[in-house]
């Protein structure tokens, strides 16, 4: 048996996606959580920059809510080949986003 046939690997894209929306989940409810888990201050110094930052957070969410979803789907009712280019895929944006 290939690797790519391993068993628990649907499992560990779960896993995957779970993490991606968990942090959409936080960043949609909570961004200025969301906003402190990148080492930024969460000390308001202006009321309007914060407005657009919350929303600029919620829209961050919503794209890790997405992935999570495209995992999800993928894993669970695609083929080997769709999950295997969403994980390169979400691999590649995680990396592009730290």
């Amino acid at each position: 048996m290939g690797l790519s046939r391993h068993p628990l690997l649907p499992y560990i894209s779960t896993i995957f996606g779970t993490i991606c929306l968990g942090f959409g989940t936080t960043y949609m409810l909570y961004p200025r959580v969301g906003y402190s888990l990148y080492g930024f201050s969460s000390t308001p110094t202006n009321p309007l920059d914060w407005a657009i930052m919350e929303r600029v957070m919620v829209l961050y969410g919503a794209k890790d809510i997405f992935i999570a979803a495209a995992i999800y789907a993928s894993t669970w009712f695609g083929t080997r080949r769709s999950a295997g280019f969403i994980m390169l895929a979400a691999g590649l944006w995680r990396g592009g986003d730290k």
